[in-house]
């Protein structure tokens, strides 16, 4: 009887092995030199919710340049880091709000992989090189912030000097450079509670079409621009004041958004502080006067 479930579950391992959640690139498998390309990054829950994502992808830099990304037909989603390149690695954080198992395709029987992002690459020279997933952190939404186990799957890519692309859907314009601002966004302030520790902040996120958001600058006082990330904690002044932040995509371009910060008072209520101030002054001198 041992035998036979030893016979039976080695049958059926490969089932249950692909069954298991895999976090995958897909890319084309060949380009020519001077085409633009997109690397897809899909997450198989193998039916198990999740809501957020932590994935370090690392590329052949001596073949290939990274532009940016593009969110076409990906799962709608929060960036804590948006995809950038650091030291020769793409890293970006999401969040899934309500989180997700799956994505439905009317053409298509069962859940289908959900795509997180398409990176966007430019060949350079000719050779052979790998994209590979070095970090993946995957977490269930269970309430209990659980890891999901799940499989990596990596994907290589050859460039030539006259290719034609096996899957023209991974393959983009080679002008990818455009003029078109990122996509208006809004700001959102957050209000400390006044036994709390959280500083107030603002929260914000933008969205680009063409090549995806590069970075985050606010207006400093004396109107330089300082990088921030999203939520930035704010300090509040003695009366409102407005904040700058905007948005630049990695094609340079960038979209400003303003927000106003509450101060600490109202402009009555200064007002009515420094009436009282200079009314004191005033009955001050008057009653010293008559002495």
């Amino acid at each position: 009887m041992k035998k036979f479930l030893i016979v039976i579950a080695i049958l059926f391992l490969p089932i249950f092995a692909a069954q298991a959640a895999d976090v995958s690139l897909v890319s084309p498998s060949i380009v020519g030199n001077g085409q633009y390309f997109t690397v897809a990054v899909y997450i198989s829950t193998d039916s198990t919710p999740i809501n957020s994502f932590d994935i370090t992808i690392s590329y052949p830099k001596d073949i290939v340049s990274f532009k940016g990304y593009k969110e076409d037909g990906s799962i709608k989603k929060m960036w804590i880091v948006s995809p950038v390149d650091s030291n020769n690695s793409i890293h970006f954080v999401g969040i899934i709000p309500g989180g997700v198992d799956g994505v439905y395709d009317p053409t298509k029987t069962g859940l289908q992989d959900i795509l997180i992002t398409k990176l966007i690459f430019s060949a350079k020279n000719n050779g052979q090189g790998d994209f590979n997933i070095v970090n993946s952190t995957v977490l269930k939404n269970d309430g209990q912030g659980t890891s999901l186990p799940h499989n990596i799957k990596n994907t290589s890519i050859t460039i030539t000097q006259d290719a034609v692309p096996v899957d023209e859907s991974s393959v983009i314009s080679s002008n990818t450079t455009s003029d078109s601002n990122p996509d208006p966004f809004t700001i959102k302030y957050i209000d400390s509670s006044f036994f709390s520790k959280t500083p107030d902040m603002i929260v914000f996120s933008a969205n680009d079409k063409d090549s995806g958001i590069k970075k985050y600058q606010v207006k400093t006082s004396d109107n330089s621009w300082k990088d921030v990330s999203s939520p930035l904690p704010v300090v509040k002044g003695i009366i409102k004041s407005n904040l700058i932040i905007r948005a630049i995509d990695y094609n340079g371009n960038a979209k400003e958004t303003q927000i106003e910060i509450p101060g600490i008072m109202s402009e009555m209520e200064l007002l009515i502080i420094l009436l009282v101030v200079i009314g004191a002054i005033v009955l001050f001198r008057i009653v010293r006067k008559n002495k």
